[in-house]
């Protein structure tokens, strides 16, 4: 939801308040938006409490008797349903259906197993390779997330990192997978030198206060050197917590831990927060890649933020690269490394070590 005008004060604890509307409808169900329309109009100006101005917003979440339930009950249950979805994608309004409950009996289904998951460390680890654009050598990779339940099968990670996420599972799950990085970039290394593993971080991560500490004890207990790792954030988790975030990457890097931004493009892009932090890499969003070669404005904006990047001393990976007219042109725009199905889908530890070998 938008954010409220600048002169409102908003400084008390938020709260939710519920209640419920019975309405009888025609078969066409028009009145159900007027209903929501007019509800919205008539709280949009701010109100007094304790001498204060607040703004409430307001989010709806709709059933329909007896077309998705059959009883008064079941009737303000799916409604509640309707309404979380509202309050979860910040929406107005939302409107009960079968598919939306289905969805949601799977997301509860992933948060339930994924708990088990961690507790019985069944998550791996696939590594994607990140290859140097002017040699063509390897010198990294990116440990991606990779889960199947004994229950529910293949699950994607757009499907249970987002889970993690919700249910605070993510700081388990970013520790396990920070763990098993160390431990087979170190293997790598007897064989491969200075190679280096990146890892991400979601921001329920990073902020934590202990979070520094957490990835020192992790090298420590791997035996791996911290020039082994790179840490990949996204630019919303710097860009709303600016000083507390670099003051953690800063602790991190003085250390010798690398940093890199990742989906770079897709947030804010912004000049004034990347002079503040120290980071050493800029990873373009796959979404750019995609387009620029169907696109010449895209195309342009590819080669701008490499220019930019190493104007500021960042080097660069393209994400997302799938054919060799789209790695000619980021050769041409002298971008610095390139990731994606071109050279290597995400593959267990011993498939890298085949391809590197063979490299």
């Amino acid at each position: 939801p938008p954010p409220p005008p600048p002169d409102v004060i908003h400084s008390f604890p938020t709260r939710r308040f519920r209640s419920g509307i019975a309405l009888p409808l025609s078969d066409r169900g028009e009145e159900i938006e007027a209903l929501i329309s007019t509800l919205a109009v008539g709280f949009s100006e701010p109100v007094k409490f304790e001498n204060r101005d607040v703004v409430l917003q307001l989010c709806f979440g709709t059933a329909v008797h007896p077309h998705r339930a059959s009883s008064t009950a079941e009737l303000f249950d799916r409604a509640l349903i309707a309404l979380r979805r509202a309050q979860e994608r910040h929406t107005r309004a939302e409107v009960f259906t079968t598919e939306l409950e289905e969805r949601l009996v799977r997301e509860v289904a992933v948060e339930q197993r994924l708990r088990i998951g961690l507790s019985e460390e069944a998550v791996t680890v696939a590594y994607q390779p990140k290859v140097c654009l002017s040699s063509g050598g390897i010198s990294s990779m990116e440990a991606l997330a990779r889960w199947t339940d004994e229950e529910l099968g293949f699950v994607s990670p757009g499907e249970f990192i987002p889970a993690a996420e919700r249910t605070g599972l993510i700081v388990e799950l970013g520790r396990q997978v920070l763990e098993c990085a160390l431990r087979d970039v170190l293997s790598l290394r007897r064989t491969h030198p200075g190679f280096r593993v990146s890892v991400n971080v979601a921001p329920a991560q990073l902020l934590r206060d202990d979070y520094p500490a957490e990835v020192l004890a992790a090298l420590e207990a791997s035996g791996a050197p911290p020039d082994a790792l790179e840490l990949e954030v996204v630019e919303t988790s710097l860009i709303e917590n600016i000083d507390r975030a670099a003051a953690i990457i800063g602790e991190l890097r003085d250390h010798g831990v690398a940093f890199s931004i990742d989906d770079f493009g897709t947030g804010y892009s912004s000049l004034s927060y990347l002079r503040r932090l120290p980071v050493q890499t800029l990873k373009i969003d796959r979404s750019f890649i995609n387009d620029m070669t169907a696109s010449d404005r895209d195309a342009a904006l590819v080669k701008s933020i490499i220019s930019m990047a190493h104007v500021l001393d960042f080097e660069v990976v393209a994400e997302g690269v799938e054919t060799e007219v789209q790695a000619d042109r980021l050769r041409d725009f002298d971008c610095d490394h390139g990731q994606g199905y071109l050279w290597a889908k995400p593959a267990p530890l011993a498939a890298v070590m085949r391809y590197l070998d063979e490299d």
